[in-house]
C-alpha cells in the first residue's frame, strides 16, 4: 500500500476514534489501536494513540478549578497509575514483539478444526492400531 493511503487510511481512523471518544466519552483507544496496528505496528499505534489522548485529557484536567475532594478520593489510583504508566512505557519499548502463534506452531489461525482418523463404526480397525496412538496424545493438526 502507498505510504499516502497509509497516512489517509491511518488519519481516518484516528477521526473516527476522536469522534467516537467526543460522543460517548470513551473508546478511541478501541477503536484506534488495533486498527493503526495493522498499518503501523503495535508499538507505533500505542504511542500515535496515547499521547495525543494524554495531552487532550490534560487540557480538560487543567481548564477547570481543582477539586479537592476529587483528588483526595482519587488519590490511591493515581499513586499506582503514574508509576505503572511509566512502567508500561519501558516494557512497550524493549520487550520484543512477536507474531502470535498458535498451538501448531503456525502463525494463522486454521479455518478447519483438527480431526481424528477414522476410528467410527465403518473402520475395520475399531478403537485399535492408529486411532489408539491418536487419542493418547495431544497433537497439533
Amino acid at each position: 500500500m502507498a505510504v499516502d493511503a497509509r497516512l489517509a487510511l491511518a488519519l481516518a481512523v484516528v477521526v473516527v476514534a476522536g469522534v467516537l471518544k467526543g460522543s460517548l466519552g470513551f473508546g478511541a483507544p478501541l477503536v484506534a489501536v488495533p486498527l493503526l496496528a495493522a498499518l503501523v505496528g503495535a508499538r507505533a499505534a500505542v504511542v500515535l494513540v496515547s499521547l495525543p489522548l494524554l495531552a487532550a485529557n490534560a487540557a480538560v484536567l487543567l481548564g477547570r478549578p481543582v477539586d479537592r475532594a476529587a483528588v483526595r478520593r482519587f488519590a490511591p489510583l493515581l499513586a499506582t497509575l503514574v508509576p505503572l504508566t511509566a512502567l508500561g512505557g519501558v516494557l512497550l519499548a524493549q520487550v520484543p514483539v512477536a507474531p502470535s502463534r498458535s498451538p501448531s506452531g503456525s502463525s494463522r489461525s486454521r479455518s478447519r478444526p483438527c480431526r481424528p482418523p477414522a476410528c467410527g463404526p465403518r473402520s475395520r480397525r475399531g478403537r485399535r492400531g492408529p486411532c489408539r496412538r491418536w487419542w493418547g496424545r495431544r497433537r497439533a493438526c
